[in-house]
C-alpha cells in the first residue's frame, strides 16, 4: 500500500510540474532529480507502453510512477536490511548515528555526481567564441558578430529563467545578427507560445533569423511557424536572406553575405537549391541547419555545392562525457564527430552548439550548456 500511495503521489507531482506547471519551477531542480532517479523505471514503463508520435501515453506516466514508488520503498528496505546485517555480524547495537553513516557511504558515490549533474552543471552557462575566415567576405562585413543560440528546449525540463540567462549573456556581447538553429520547445505543445516569445528578447543590430528543429516539428511545426510570424521573427527553412552593410534584404544588394537555411533533416525537407536561389557565385554563404549531419550528406547528393560555414545544434554535446570514455550517446549518424565545437566537414567547416537546454535526461556532466559568438573575418 505504501508504494502504491507513493506512486500515485509521484504521478500527481509530475502532472503539476509538466503541462500544468511550466512556469512554477524556473530550473525544475526537484523534478529533474526525480526524473533521473526514475530512469530505470522509465525504461521499463516505455517497454510496457511504447511511445507514439514522440509523446508518452498516460499509461506510461502512471506505470513509471507506480514502479518508482515501489522502487523507493524497496531501496529503503534494502538499506534497513544491510544495517541489520552489519549489526548482527558485529554483535553490537547499530544506533541511529551509525545507520546514517552507512547510508551516507552507500549513497555518496551515487548522489554526489547525480546532484552535480542535475543541479549544478545544467545551469553553468558558457559563452563560446569563434573567429572564422570567409573567402570573399566584403570589407564592410569584416568583424560581423553573429550570436548563435540553439536548443533552448523550453518545457518540463527547462524553465524560462535559465533561457533568459542565456539570452542576457548574448545580449551583453552586442551582436550584429542573431542566428537560431532549432529545438525551442520540448515535450508539450503548451510550451510553444512562451518558448518562442522569449526569443524576441534576443537583441542585435540587424535582427534574428531562425530554422526549426525536430522537437519543434514534434510539438507542432505549424503552431511554431505561426508564433514566429506573430512575433516578426523570420524563419528561413529552405530560404535565404542577404546581409549587407545596409541590413537584411531579400535580394543581393551590392557586396553581401548570404544566410541560407534548410529544413530539419529528420522531420522536413532539406533543399539547398532553394536555399541558394539567386545567390551569386562569388557571394560567401553561411548555412543554418538544425542537424549537423547535413554537412556530411549534402556534398554527396549535390556535387559542386558550396557553403563557407554551417551552424548547427541538435547533439547537445551528448550532455554527458566520462573521463577516458568520452560521450556515450550522440544523436548523430557520425558518432561523436559532431558532438560540439568547430568541426571540419567533408566540404565546409561546421560550428555545432552544445545547446542551452536539456533533452532525454535532465543531466549534464562535463558538457555545460552554451551560447556562441562567431566573429567573421575576411579570408
Amino acid at each position: 500500500m505504501t508504494w502504491l500511495l507513493g506512486g500515485l503521489g509521484l504521478s500527481a507531482f509530475f502532472w503539476l510540474c509538466g503541462d500544468a506547471g511550466l512556469h512554477l519551477w524556473p530550473l525544475r531542480p526537484v523534478t529533474n532529480l526525480a526524473e533521473l532517479a526514475l530512469t530505470p523505471f522509465s525504461i521499463v514503463a516505455q517497454m510496457m507502453f511504447p511511445v507514439h508520435d514522440h509523446h508518452p501515453s498516460p499509461g506510461y506516466y502512471l506505470a513509471r510512477s507506480l514502479l518508482g514508488g515501489f522502487g523507493s520503498v524497496t531501496a529503503l528496505g534494502l538499506v534497513r536490511e544491510v544495517a541489520r546485517l552489519l549489526r548482527a555480524l558485529r554483535g553490537q547495537p547499530f544506533d541511529g548515528k551509525r545507520r546514517k553513516m552507512l547510508a551516507g557511504l552507500l549513497l555518496t558515490p551515487i548522489l554526489g555526481p547525480a546532484l552535480y549533474s542535475v543541479l549544478v552543471e545544467p545551469a553553468w552557462l558558457k559563452l563560446r567564441r569563434y573567429e572564422v575566415e570567409l573567402a570573399g567576405l566584403p570589407p564592410e562585413l569584416d568583424g560581423l558578430k553573429l550570436a548563435h543560440f540553439s536548443d533552448s528546449h523550453f518545457g518540463p525540463l527547462v524553465g524560462l529563467m535559465h533561457i533568459r540567462r542565456a539570452i542576457a549573456m548574448l545580449n551583453a556581447e552586442q551582436p550584429d545578427l542573431v542566428l537560431l538553429t532549432g529545438d525551442y520547445v520540448h515535450q508539450t505543445p503548451s510550451a510553444i507560445r512562451d518558448g518562442i516569445a522569449v526569443l524576441t528578447e534576443l537583441k542585435s543590430r540587424l535582427g534574428s533569423l531562425a530554422v526549426l528543429g525536430n522537437h519543434d516539428h514534434w510539438e507542432g511545426a505549424e503552431a511554431c511557424r505561426a508564433e514566429f510570424a506573430r512575433h516578426g521573427l523570420p524563419l528561413i527553412d529552405n530560404r535565404r536572406v542577404f546581409v549587407s552593410a545596409q541590413g537584411l534584404n531579400d535580394q543581393p544588394v551590392g557586396p553581401c553575405l548570404a544566410i541560407c537555411g534548410v529544413g530539419d533533416l529528420w522531420e522536413d525537407s532539406v533543399d539547398p537549391e532553394k536555399a541558394l536561389q539567386d545567390v551569386p557565385a562569388d557571394c560567401p554563404r553561411l548555412l543554418l541547419s538544425h542537424n549537423p549531419d547535413v554537412a556530411e550528406l549534402l556534398p554527396g547528393r549535390f556535387p559542386g555545392l558550396r557553403f563557407d560555414l554551417q551552424l548547427s545544434g541538435h547533439t547537445h554535446g551528448g550532455q554527458v562525457s566520462f573521463p577516458g570514455l568520452g560521450t556515450p550517446m550522440v544523436p548523430s549518424a557520425y558518432g561523436p564527430r559532431y558532438a560540439g565545437g568547430r568541426v571540419q566537414g567533408p566540404a565546409w567547416p561546421v560550428v555545432v552548439s552544445r545547446g542551452v537546454g536539456l533533452t532525454v535526461l535532465p543531466v549534464r556532466f562535463r558538457v555545460p550548456p552554451e551560447v556562441g559568438l562567431i566573429t567573421l573575418r575576411r579570408g
